[in-house]
């Protein structure tokens, strides 16, 4: 039987979150176009009740919340449960009781380590497009200490964010459907990565979505004007 290569995309944020206005429809069409077979969709503090259940088209849905805590942002994948805590700990024991997989997303930006117990981690996310080279390889560094499996996550917000990162899992004679062999291959798969650091006006952009979400104007207006600023600049310097 032939072996193959079997894409994620992982970290994604839908305008389920605070700070996003991407359509899963959107972010569903670029992993069709792009071949990608898994997406896993992690917005913040809630699932995102729109996605498609209908698993027999690709891409197959992971289910996932990115939960915000006392010590960080946590990832569970395979659960759509919002927990009534922000203690990490009991978070992570929530995931785990759930059947999911716990991933410590950039774990440097953000976060404070000696309140997490990585005995409850699975997965570290190594590179994220949204961090900075000294945060990622401190990450890259983490997971190799922690002997644990690593993924990459673009933490896209935006659509030209999508692009920025993949994971690969080689030599796979079959793609797996089922939960608990996707589980398996994210734990256990040989993978390959393609990582991409975005763009920084992304995520002041992001701030002035959050500031038009919860009715701020004077916070988007604040960030809207930073984001044109960092976008001018950018352009100027390439």
């Amino acid at each position: 039987m032939n072996k193959k290569e079997i894409k994620l995309l992982f970290h994604v944020h839908s305008n389920a979150s605070f700070d996003s206005i991407l359509s899963m429809d959107r972010i569903i069409a670029f992993c069709q176009t792009n071949q990608i077979n898994y997406l896993a969709v992690t917005d913040h503090d809630k699932f995102n009740l729109s996605q498609r259940k209908d698993n027999s088209i690709y891409p197959i849905l992971i289910p996932g919340v990115e939960y915000s805590t006392t010590a960080g942002d946590i990832i569970g994948l395979f659960v759509t449960e919002i927990f009534d805590t922000k203690e990490p700990n009991k978070i992570l024991d929530g995931i785990g009781a759930a059947g999911g997989l716990t991933v410590l997303p950039h774990p440097f930006k953000g976060h404070d380590l000696n309140k997490i117990d990585f005995e409850k981690i699975n997965i570290i996310e190594e590179f994220n497009a949204r961090c900075t080279h000294s945060e990622n390889f401190k990450a890259l560094e983490l997971g190799k200490k922690l002997n644990k499996p690593s993924l990459v996550g673009s933490d896209a917000h935006w659509f030209w964010e999508l692009p920025t990162t993949l994971n690969t899992f080689e030599n796979q004679q079959i793609t797996p459907t089922s939960p608990e062999q996707i589980k398996k291959l994210l734990l256990n798969g040989k993978r390959k990565f393609f990582a991409n650091s975005g763009r920084n006006f992304s995520k002041i952009l992001s701030q002035a979505v959050k500031g038009f979400k919860n009715y701020s104007l004077q916070y988007f207006a604040q960030n809207f004007l930073s984001t044109v600023k960092h976008f001018v600049l950018e352009n100027w310097r390439r």
